[in-house]
């Protein structure tokens, strides 16, 4: 009897399975197309989520982030760069991408009241508060309304800017990306099912545009776009999405590649886990090896790796949390 109801449950589970992975395959984009101007040495820049000083210099003085000691070795380290107020991804890669505060950008923090429409925004902090909030509207607000109506239109990204001097550039897994190219997003059945997203979107992006499972070029990616994977916010697709640009040698005059995996373990582990950025600094090395050598990477591309905010111990007890 036993044995039955553990195949009992090892069928549901394989069904279960290949249930949500029919529901989340989504089709591949194409490169063909996509006007370029090649230059002679373009810009790639990664951001890796939560990545600070500190541990970074502990992470590599125990040798366990070659290709960014690498990077610092031939390039320059600048200790001192401080993230814009408040320090909350959506609004730091406002100022990034805008170079204005939010004074400007109109993007004030991760969940915030909009008066005109008199409810709360959110873009997802935590699951209490996207289940609050409706986990449609968090779907909407961060996928859609982020970029086509909360980013003030009064402000340029650097999309634009280089659109408008006739320099394409390229978005992979970056939350802001407003640009001036239309992009059809191919939303997985397992979202249309849920209502989370209509079965067809348009939004504006930059010339080549990757975010997740709703917009991919590199089949390498199918095994990491699922449910388990964020539907494929995660390092290992930014990776892939940025090799395959090399690859086919469509790397634009601008990339920007973000690399989200450390947020979650520093969030769990505090400000002195180190697992997050050896994971991203493997992705980096995943990136640097589709050259000839990392010598020929650092030549034919500039590379600029930036955290873009740090995190601080929060104790358990709140009186003393509260002294601190």
């Amino acid at each position: 009897m036993k044995r039955k109801l553990i195949v009992a449950a090892i069928f549901v589970a394989v069904i279960c399975a290949s249930f949500l992975l029919a529901l989340s395959i989504s089709p591949l984009k194409k490169l063909e197309g996509q006007i370029m101007k090649n230059p002679n040495k373009p810009v790639v820049l990664i951001v890796v989520d939560s990545l600070m000083n500190e541990p970074l210099q502990k992470v590599i003085k125990e040798g366990d982030a070659p290709a960014l000691e690498y990077l610092m070795n031939n390039g320059q380290l600048h200790q001192e760069m401080i993230s814009s107020y408040p320090t909350m991804s959506v609004t730091i890669d406002s100022t990034l991408l805008t170079g204005t505060y939010p004074d400007q950008h109109q993007v004030p923090g991760l969940i915030w009241f909009k008066e005109d429409e008199n409810r709360m925004i959110s873009y997802g902090s935590g699951i209490g508060e996207i289940w609050s909030n409706g986990v449609k509207n968090v779907a909407l607000d961060s996928v859609v309304h982020l970029n086509s109506s909360h980013l003030s239109k009064e402000v340029h990204t650097i999309h634009e800017e280089l659109a408008h001097r006739n320099l394409s550039s390229a978005s992979i897994n970056g939350l802001l990306y407003r640009g001036n190219f239309q992009h059809r997003l191919n939303i997985p059945k397992l979202i249309t099912v849920a209502n989370l997203l209509p079965k067809n979107m348009d939004v504006n992006g930059p010339a080549i545009f990757s975010l997740g499972t709703l917009s991919q070029y590199n089949s390498e990616n199918n095994r990491y776009k699922f449910v388990w994977n964020r539907l494929g916010v995660n390092n290992q697709f930014t990776a892939n999405e940025l090799n395959y640009l090399i690859d086919q040698k469509m790397l634009p005059p601008f990339t920007l590649a973000y690399l989200p995996d450390a947020d979650a373990s520093i969030h769990k582990q505090g400000p002195g886990d180190l697992k997050g950025i050896q994971k991203a600094d493997q992705a980096v090395q995943n990136i640097l090896n589709r050259f000839p050598s990392w010598e020929e990477a650092i030549k034919e591309v500039t590379w600029i790796i930036l955290g873009d905010s740090g995190q601080s111990i929060v104790t358990d007890d709140k009186e003393t949390a509260l002294m601190i």
